[in-house]
């Protein structure tokens, strides 16, 4: 685990859910939310939410790879355990696009999550970039 997915982690955990986590409430998983179209290429990203949560806080995950690969099927499920949702999302490499492109990318993923939060059930307030 890198050294700032676990800072983020540590200061997440000082923002609780509203509700406990329910062991048989399973999480739910919307894979591939397309969230731009650049190019003609799709970018999407995968939004975990765990179970027994009426409105959990937001985790967006930016997957590791040096900017180069990755992918947003990597993502860190303990999370979910710890009453967390987590979007987690692919953009743009470096080599595809030069930078700023990677961050104009989260910067649109996470706004698309905010814009989702009420039909997803995400807490209004608590969001949080992770990497």
């Amino acid at each position: 685990m890198s050294m700032r997915l676990a800072l983020a982690c540590v200061v997440l955990g000082l923002a609780l859910p509203e509700a406990p986590v329910h062991a048989a409430d399973a999480a739910r998983h919307i894979p591939d939310l397309i969230y731009a179209t650049v190019d003609g290429k799709a970018l999407g990203l995968d939004l975990h939410l765990p179970g027994g949560v009426r409105h959990p806080p937001l985790v967006v995950f930016v997957h590791g790879g040096a900017w180069t690969t990755g992918s947003k099927t990597q993502y860190p499920a303990f999370l979910l355990d710890r009453g967390f949702a987590v979007a987690s999302l692919d953009f743009r490499s470096s080599s595809d696009a030069p930078f700023p492109a990677d961050v104009f990318d989260i910067k649109a993923a996470s706004a698309i999550c905010v814009r989702r939060r009420r039909s997803t059930g995400i807490a209004p307030t608590t969001s949080a970039p992770a990497t």
